[in-house]
């Protein structure tokens, strides 16, 4: 509810992390912008990416077993590995290990 935001916002210092409810943001009764405004600068929602991922593997594995192309990536594959790559800083990451692992 807003006005048990607006105490937690009053007691407690920032930065404030929200969890977002499976009811989305909205279930909180107030925008991004109010929260950020009291603190909140942290939001998480740990269910939907996790329910997106569970639904594009089993449309990708369905795929693969009817010999069909993967309905979420197509083609693309190549260009969203690098793009993955991007996304978790592989190479800076592989740097790290040649200087530190391979002597």
């Amino acid at each position: 509810k807003p006005e048990e935001l607006r105490i937690i916002a009053e007691r407690m210092p920032a930065p404030l992390m929200y969890m977002i409810s499976s009811a989305g943001l909205a279930a909180s009764g107030m925008t991004v912008a109010e929260l950020y405004g009291m603190g909140f600068k942290l939001f998480v929602d740990p269910v939907m990416p996790l329910l997106a991922m569970h639904r594009a593997l089993r449309q990708s594995y369905a795929a693969l077993k009817e010999g069909r192309p993967d309905p979420t990536i197509g083609a693309e594959g190549h260009a969203e590995q690098q793009l993955m790559h991007e996304t978790i800083g592989l190479e800076e990451l592989l740097d790290i290990e040649r200087r530190t692992v391979e002597k």
